[in-house]
């Protein structure tokens, strides 16, 4: 293909890249000056969760919450403890896919939720009630060099299994 081109197209792409690079780079700092970065939420999948407005933030936090048989809670796994096995680049497309779109433990067959029970117990060591998967929001404000958290608010709680009796 590169016999078929004149050494003048190759000099104007390279010209072209070399003005457009550069100018794409500005707008995306000028727009991330004024108002949020444009494209992290694409290019790198986890700034979707920090959400930044002037000196106040919202973090989403994804987490595995396990009860006890007696409904107590016991502990909260982030989703890169829990499914260990899974690279944590793929964990949030995992979540997203799986949990966050299940209405509630009917979406899950008994292996699905014997699995569930068997990490948590593989991880706690003990016999495990309820799992949720758990999406909460954190909102924080920055008073000078440090970060406040304001409040936290619930967004999402699926039982993904139940206990066995």
């Amino acid at each position: 293909m590169m016999d078929n081109l004149s050494a003048k197209t190759v000099k104007r792409i390279f010209i072209f890249f070399l003005i457009y690079l550069p100018l794409q780079y500005a707008v995306v700092g000028i727009v991330g000056y004024y108002s949020s970065e444009p494209w992290p939420a694409f290019v790198f999948p986890g700034f979707k969760s920090v959400y930044v407005y002037g000196n106040t933030f919202q973090i989403n936090h994804f987490m595995v919450e396990v009860e006890s048989r007696d409904g107590q809670h016991l502990r909260e796994f982030t989703p890169q403890q829990y499914f260990y096995e899974i690279p944590n680049s793929q964990v949030a497309g995992f979540i997203r896919s799986n949990l966050q779109s299940a209405g509630n433990v009917d979406a899950f067959d008994t292996e699905t939720q014997r699995w569930f029970r068997d990490r948590a117990e593989e991880l706690l060591d003990v016999s495990v009630g309820d799992i949720y998967y758990l999406h909460r929001r954190q909102f924080l404000t920055r008073l000078g060099t440090d970060l406040r958290t304001d409040s936290v608010k619930v967004l999402n709680r699926i039982k993904i299994a139940e206990a066995v009796n």
